[in-house]
C-alpha cells in the first residue's frame, strides 16, 4: 500500500515530519494522513517527498504505481 511505502521512506530518512512537511510545502497533518492511509498525496507532493527522503528508484516505482491505482486528492 502507498501509505506503507511513504511511512517506511520517511522513517528511513530520519527527517522529522514537521521538517519534511515544510520542505514539501504541506502541513504536518497532511503527511500524517498520508502515512495513515487516510489520504493520498498529489503526484507533485509525492514526487517531492520521495526526493526529500532520497528514496531509492524501486521505492519511486512502487509508490508511483500505487498512487496511480489509488488516484489523487
Amino acid at each position: 500500500m502507498l501509505h506503507d511505502l511513504i511511512a517506511a521512506a520517511i522513517d528511513r530518512s530520519g527527517i522529522p515530519v514537521a521538517e519534511l512537511a515544510r520542505r514539501i510545502g504541506v502541513s504536518r497533518a497532511a503527511v500524517y494522513r498520508w502515512t495513515a492511509g487516510e489520504s493520498i498525496p498529489r503526484s507533485d507532493h509525492l514526487a517531492r517527498l520521495l526526493q526529500e527522503v532520497q528514496a531509492p528508484r524501486r521505492v519511486w516505482s512502487a509508490a508511483l504505481d500505487a498512487a496511480a491505482e489509488g488516484g489523487e486528492e
